[in-house]
């Protein structure tokens, strides 16, 4: 950035312009930003969109097991991190952030009143930089516009770390350059088709020299193309004009479509995400399920484990995203692991209503298992492992 200043100096301040405007050379044409490529920008969407629609929970480990636990910090994270801002939308600027603005980047400003986080503010990506030391070990500061911060007082997610420093994110703003230059150029070239304006559709030749050819074509156009109802025949004198239609080369005789769908699958497998996210292919629920358990997970666990990292003083604490709520599952495959479970006695009946989005019931708060639903505690006093009735067995 240049930052003009006014003096007295005319001829001088007009050389600093002229510099500005010759920055512009520097930009090749048909450049094309990451946010503004709209595979990209639908990759991305749906990456931060699935990732802020997990709940976040804060657990408990303790010898039996994790624990989830509900109270004013789960309550902050999950349900009201900024002031008015739903964590949804807190949560999709982050992602966002990491992977476009920020280039492998978020930072969040905690807000304390009373020793209580107020707010979790989330600075934008062109006020703040990563300030590295000269090695490995030393430590880095992260500038907020004008300010210097240590590490320790800001939430800084980091994704993709830099080999040389991982400290700090870097994205994939390098690889996707010439692919989204190279869409950028063929959506050009499908405009300048559908607009017909790459040869004409009829050419018309007609007997003359050269000479009279500039005088004559306007005349014969106004006489056989412009005053002429559509669907009226011609009638022109014998041997004065030979009309051909001509037919243009399409996009796929060049080609042009098989190279915008191989380069979308190109962007999409740089990105992560499955190619008929980008327009290239068809839906399929195995592909997006693989999808959730690595590129989502990973994300996820990130900003998980970058959350805990930050906030929670004891070990025994952790943040933990709902990752199973996002598998694409039908009914009754859920039924029937959800049936599953509840006859072994591993899950009660009520957690089989939750994941069936039903309201608890009293009397399923209990384990059972078998064919008569009894209680686990009980399995061991049924009579038929006991010796049973001895007059009915004699019977």
């Amino acid at each position: 950035m240049i930052k003009i200043t006014r003096n007295k100096n005319s001829n001088e301040e007009k050389q600093v312009l002229a510099l500005v405007n010759d920055l512009n050379s520097f930009i090749p044409k048909g450049y094309t930003k990451l946010s503004k490529c709209p595979e990209v920008i639908m990759a991305v969407d749906r990456i931060a969109d699935l990732v802020s629609n997990m709940t976040i929970h804060l657990m408990h480990n303790t010898e039996n097991g994790d624990e989830r636990v509900k109270n004013g910090l789960s309550s902050k994270i999950d349900i009201d991190p900024l002031k008015n801002v739903i964590k949804k939308n807190w949560l999709k600027a982050i992602v966002r952030c990491l992977l476009l603005e920020g280039d492998g980047n978020a930072v969040v400003k905690p807000v304390f009143k009373d020793g209580l986080i107020e707010d979790l503010i989330v600075v934008p990506a062109h006020d703040f930089s990563i300030n590295l030391g000269k090695d490995f070990e030393d430590n880095y500061t992260i500038q907020i516009k004008n300010k210097k911060y240590d590490p320790e007082d800001l939430i800084h997610f980091v994704l993709n770390p830099d080999p040389k420093n991982i400290h700090k994110g870097k994205s994939y703003r390098i690889p996707l350059k010439q692919l989204t230059e190279s869409l950028s150029s063929a959506d050009d070239i499908e405009k300048e088709f559908m607009n017909g304006r790459v040869m004409p559709s009829l050419i018309v030749k007609f007997n003359g020299d050269i000479d009279s050819l500039v005088a004559r074509e306007e005349g014969i156009y106004n006489t056989y193309f412009s005053q002429t109802e559509v669907g009226k025949p011609w009638i022109i004198p014998n041997s004065m004009m030979d009309i051909e239609q001509v037919k243009p080369l399409s996009l796929k005789d060049i080609a042009l479509t098989d190279t915008v769908l191989q380069n979308k699958k190109t962007i999409a497998g740089l990105l992560g995400v499955p190619a008929f996210f980008v327009g290239a292919g068809d839906y399929n629920k195995d592909e997006y399920n693989a999808f959730i358990r690595e590129k989502v997970a990973s994300i996820a666990k990130t900003i998980e484990q970058t959350l805990t990292q930050k906030l929670l003083i004891s070990n025994e604490y952790y943040f933990k995203f709902n990752i199973r709520s996002l598998y694409n599952y039908d009914m009754q495959t859920t039924e029937a692991v959800a049936a599953d479970l509840y006859r072994n006695g591993i899950i009660t009946g009520n957690e089989v209503r939750d994941w069936m989005g039903l309201s608890p019931l009293p009397e399923l708060d209990s384990l059972v298992i078998l064919e008569n639903f009894i209680p686990v505690q009980d399995v061991g006093n049924q009579e038929k492992l006991n010796g049973g009735n001895h007059e009915e067995t004699e019977t």
